[in-house]
């Protein structure tokens, strides 16, 4: 299905600095293809000593990869996959949350639209939310932030069982950990 338009961006307090967005040229940017439409998972399990797990390539989690780095490509939040077979969303902690507070900043927020609609195409997949507290400050804002994180993914596609959270550490960026769907 076509990907929805993006909503209008919203405007950033004056005191804020804004995250760098990748350019809005959602014509330009060809959308994933439905869950149905990607080749089947490798069956390969093996790996060489020392050589990273990485999802398959033509499986739900590289397709999304891909369609997320086009996304953010040029900004800075990272998109990387992990050695244990993860792909990492990573936010940097400036444009999530303003101090002492749990609301999301519409920078974080952008992220979180696209991430949504990666777990909305890709049934199989799962994520774990790590949402900082600030160093001195009380563990539960942590909690409230992965709380206010884990909000912008209702939606009836996405059950709230494929969605886990972890307190991140205190000043770490949010990391949006996604999973092929066996754990994690």
């Amino acid at each position: 299905p076509p990907l929805p338009e993006p909503p209008p961006p919203l405007p950033l307090p004056p005191a804020a600095t804004p995250m760098p967005v990748a350019p809005s040229a959602e014509a330009a940017l060809p959308p994933a293809p439905p869950a149905s439409e990607v080749a089947p998972p490798s069956t390969t399990t093996q790996t060489q000593p020392g050589v990273p797990l990485l999802p398959p390539e033509n499986g739900p989690l590289m397709t999304e990869q891909r369609w997320l780095q086009q996304w953010f490509e040029g900004t800075p939040v990272v998109i990387a996959p992990q050695g244990d077979g993860t792909l990492l969303v990573e936010v940097p902690a400036e444009f999530c949350f303003d101090v002492g507070a749990s609301a999301v900043k519409p920078p974080l927020a952008a992220v979180l639209t696209r991430v949504r609609s990666s777990l909305e195409r890709q049934p199989s997949l799962q994520m774990r939310i790590e949402a900082p507290a600030e160093s001195g400050g009380p563990g539960s804002l942590a909690r409230e932030r992965s709380t206010r994180v884990r909000e912008h993914f209702y939606s009836a596609a996405i059950s709230p069982t494929r969605i886990t959270e972890a307190d991140g550490l205190p000043g770490a960026p949010v990391r949006l950990v996604i999973n092929g769907g066996t754990g994690g």
